[in-house]
């Protein structure tokens, strides 16, 4: 590929051994002493790396080899920095916020109790957090909500409370809820076969889902699942896990690989497909995507030293434009249109590295920001001008002003964070999350109790506001497939990711519009024949987008507000096309007065969105949220989200919800909203000093990473609700330590493009380096690994981190000083390092879990059945086992018995201390 990497090294006066790789664009840290390592090789040196076409990293250790200060050099040459200081018994104290210069200003500064458990949190921004910890119970303090977990002996969670209310979960012997009650006796019950397999979901929102699954003598699986209206789905994937059809009401799909492995075409018979080719370093070379009635768009990738240099767009009707990419000290500081007009360029930013000043076309930008990153202005040109301010203790919006006319609106909070007062206008909830007073709207009634959370009554407090009666019919993915108001029918179609493809609006026989879609970017209108591309991202980030009308085609400007929503589009010279504005809650309003249009009066948008870039159906009053269709009057969405996104907060289980009833900090952009904030501010701020900064309006540091490192952050991130309830909830809360440096560990990987695919088992994340020969770690659910890692039980490497896992879940607090910390310290002296107890322990939890759970599983060599999963036991040692005999064997369950770890002395007699540390690590060397 002609690209070359070069590190430089410092002198110390210790010189313990080479440093080592993980990976493209990055320098190894130093050992990790919190997770379970296979592989490992002792590192320390302070590197300074420089892979071509990538930005240059340095990263510093003390002599403890605690990494100290990390580095990464910006677009303009300058350095920008973050520091991390230790405690006199080794814990993190201390981490700065990214900074340029010598010295850091902001810190983050933790606190730990006698047993090394984390008790407080003061960030910078003053923000605090604060643990407490009783024999059977926690109480943690975030964001200014309080709340209560208790556990069983087990460390189970069985009651959760917060301002909200209370939430009890009974739990199965196998960890997995049987039953949920949530405020409003809300309750949500399951069901399981003799494997623990999920057979039943009975909940108050979605109704009652069916599930199967079964395996073939070939080691294909087939899964099946009843929608709660009927719809059947089923799902066939290879022995490697791969999916290979799937069948829907609405469309079958067939999915095709090539001899690599990766995927090359996915065709459905609705007149939707994508196919793919690639160059011969794996990398993306063209990609086309076509949609009903021969609508279709194809993209050629070109790279140069290792980054994106180019795409070129073409449509059913022809060539569109190429899109170029111009780099400095490897990062992306400006894109051109056919390599001619500039459509964006940075010119500046601050030192956490978030965009301050850049260019687009005419229009001369700026961002501002306070001393912790929260937005506080933005401009461009002479036709847009806001303030913010943020309260960040808890990170909502106060205030915000758009200073050309001198309207300044404020807003105010309940105890919950949900949005109460907007300008004076007061907003209520009742305890399960519904909203029941929406000013300048009306109140809304909940009488149904056996659905608690579904409207059955609207009264509106104006004449103006009118009562519509629509009807909706739903797919087997749960979107809308039509929507019936006042003589006039929408009617769409998807393709087989649920992605909306097609929309036809009629009013008897006339056609008032037909809108084809392609992945967020390209949009075709008929019957005019309007084409829009949004440029540089997508409909939901683009700064600019090119539109042919007429057979010409014309290149607009887009501004944004801190949440995406576009509220300016300017002409090519920087002259106002038009102007938009909205409530907190999406409703259109006056941008002279902020006064909400009346019903039925709102303005025609000019792309057709508006409200944090989604869709407006100005037909029906609604907001086509992708998933989900949201009504702003009302500040819901009128069908449930597809999952309770966190199972130990009292609002999430309010699935209609919009945002977790916070508009202004929360954006939903697929109808399907998660908080990728879980984890803690250390997580927050060491991602963005590293490329993943990001200003609404742009894509700052876009470039490969707009078709591949943004799905991989949401599939990381979405590991954090995989599995069933109880693995669910363990992971924050039993495992919360080891699943956070899990999650962040992959997250900055990501950032980094290190990360070639996520997938998933059990409750388990696999995150897939592209650097090979080094192994793997585990770090709760998240198994971070080399090339070639599956989360499937064939996959040899999967096999014995899987084994991690379920340590994590039985140890949870004491997993790090009990199983990793000694593990990773005897990886990185020892090269048999299968024989310690940890690994054999990981190692025999593991094979026991599938060959309990993995029907046909192979658990000896005879390999009765070739194709069927099987224990690898030349790479995974079980030390004593005869395979030979059956599992079920004395000989075999007296090994398997007595491989089996539980707590040390050490644990029990000093809790969580670096004593108990030491003397579980002399205890199980080898």
């Amino acid at each position: 590929m002609g690209n070359d990497t070069v590190c430089y090294y410092k002198s110390r006066p210790f010189d313990f051994g080479p440093i080592t790789y993980e990976g493209p664009k990055k320098v190894n840290d130093a050992p990790d002493t919190s997770s379970a390592h296979r592989k490992l090789r002792p590192r320390r040196s302070m590197p300074s790396g420089l892979d071509t076409g990538k930005p240059a990293t340095t990263i510093h250790y003390d002599a403890l080899d605690r990494e100290i200060r990390k580095g990464s050099q910006r677009f303009d040459g300058q350095w920008q920095l973050v520091d991390h200081v230790y405690d006199q018994r080794g814990r993190l104290e201390k981490v700065s916020l990214p900074f340029r210069g010598e010295t850091a200003s902001h810190w983050n500064t933790y606190s730990y109790d006698a047993y090394n458990r984390p008790v407080g949190l003061t960030e910078a921004s003053g923000k605090t957090s604060a643990w407490h910890y009783g024999r059977l119970w926690t109480m943690e303090t975030k964001d200014g909500i309080t709340t209560t977990r208790t556990f069983d002996q087990l460390g189970a969670v069985v009651k959760v409370e917060d301002p909200g209310g209370i939430i009890t979960y009974e739990i199965r012997p196998d960890g997995q809820p049987s039953r949920i009650v949530a405020p409003g006796n809300a309750v949500a019950s399951f069901s399981y076969d003799n494997f623990g397999r999920r057979l039943i979901i009975d909940d108050p929102s979605a109704g009652k889902q069916y599930f199967s699954e079964s395996y073939a003598s070939d080691g294909s699986r087939t899964f099946l699942a009843r929608e709660p209206n009927g719809h059947m789905i089923t799902s066939k994937y290879d022995k490697y896990g791969r999916l290979l059809e799937s069948k829907r009401d609405e469309l079958n799909t067939e999915y095709r690989y090539n001899a690599d492995g990766d995927l090359a075409t996915v065709k459905s018979n609705n007149g939707t497909a994508v196919s793919y080719t690639y160059d011969a370093y794996g990398r993306i070379a063209t990609a086309r995507t076509d949609v009903p009635d021969g609508v279709f768009l194809s993209k050629s990738y070109k790279y140069a030293d290792g980054n994106l240099a180019s795409i070129q767009y073409t449509s059913q009707k022809g060539g569109i434009c190429t899109e170029n990419y111009v780099y400095a000290n490897g990062h992306n500081t400006e894109v051109k249109l056919n390599n001619t007009t500039s459509i964006w360029k940075l010119t500046e930013e601050n030192g956490l590295g978030q965009p301050t000043k850049a260019v687009t076309g005419a229009l001369a930008r700026t961002y501002s920001y306070d001393a912790f990153g929260l937005p506080t202005g933005r401009t461009a040109g002479n036709i847009q001008s806001f303030s913010f301010q943020f309260n960040a203790k808890i990170g909502s919006l106060s205030s915000r002003k758009d200073n050309r006319r001198n309207l300044e609106e404020t807003f105010v909070y309940d105890n919950l964070n949900r949005l109460q007062v907007m300008t004076g206008k007061g907003i209520d909830f009742d305890e399960k999350g519904n909203l029941t007073v929406m000013p300048d709207a009306g109140t809304l009634g909940y009488g149904n109790s056996s659905r608690p959370y579904q409207v059955t009554a609207f009264t509106p407090s104006s004449p103006t506001v009118t009562p519509r009666e629509q009807h909706l019919h739903y797919n087997s993915f749960q979107r809308p497939d039509s929507i019936v108001e006042n003589g006039i029918t929408a009617t769409l179609v998807y393709n087989t990711d649920g992605n909306r493809v097609k929309m036809k609006v009629v009013q008897g026989n006339q056609e008032l519009l037909t809108r084809y879609y392609i992945d967020d970017e390209y949009e075709l209108d008929g019957p005019k024949g309007v084409e829009r591309l949004y440029l540089y991202g997508d409909a939901y980030d683009a700064p600019a987008v090119y539109v042919k009308e007429g057979g010409a085609w014309k290149l607009y400007y887009i501004c944004r507000d801190c949440q995406g929503s576009i509220t300016h589009i300017a002409n090519a010279d920087g002259t106002l096309k038009q102007e938009l504005s909205y409530d907190a809650w999406g409703r259109l309003r006056h941008p002279q007065s902020q006064t909400i249009y009346e019903q039925g009066k709102e303005p025609e948008l000019f792309l057709g969105r508006g409200y944090t870039g989604h869709e407006h159906l100005r037909w029906f009053g609604l907001i086509n949220m992708n998933a989900r269709l949201y009504d702003p009057m009302l500040g819901r969405f009128l069908s449930p989200a597809p999952y309770v996104q966190m199972p130990d907060f009292t609002q999430s289980f309010n699935r209609y919800s919009y945002c977790l009833n916070n508009p202004l900090k929360y954006v939903d952009k697929n109808g399907e909203f998660f908080i990728f904030t879980i984890i803690n501010a250390v997580k927050d701020f060491v991602v963005n000093s590293f490329i993943k900064v990001w200003d609404q309006g742009f894509n700052a540091w876009s470039n490969s990473s707009n078709w591949h490192s943004t799905r991989m952050a949401f599939k990381i991130d979405m590991g954090l609700v995989k599995g069933n309830i109880g693995q669910i909830l363990s992971r924050l809360t039993w495992e919360l330590p080891q699943t956070g440096l899990g999650h962040l560990a992959g997250s900055v990987q990501n950032t980094l493009y290190g990360v070639k695919g996520v997938s998933y088992y059990g409750g388990a994340t696999a995150i897939e380096y592209y650097s090979e020969g080094w192994g793997a770690f585990t770090l709760g659910s998240f198994v971070n690994g080399q090339r070639g890692l599956q989360a499937d039980p064939n996959n040899s490497l999967f096999q014995h981190e899987y084994g991690h896992c379920l340590q994590s879940q039985w140890a949870g607090l004491f997993y790090l000083q009990r199983y990793a910390i000694p593990s990773a310290i005897d990886a990185a002296s020892k090269s048999n390092h299968s024989y310690h107890a940890k690994e054999q322990d990981a190692n025999i939890r593991a094979f026991k879990y599938f060959s309990k759970h993995v029907p046909n599983f192979e658990k000896n060599n005879e390999y009765n059945n070739i194709f069927s999963p099987r224990w690898d036991f030349k790479n995974n040692l079980i030390i004593g086992y005869n395979r030979t005999k059956s599992i079920d064997s004395p000989e075999n369950q007296v090994v398997l018995r007595n491989g089996i770890m539980s707590l040390g002395w050490a644990d029990i007699a000093f809790g969580h201390t670096s004593i108990s540390i030491i003397l579980n690590v002399l205890e199980l060397k080898q």
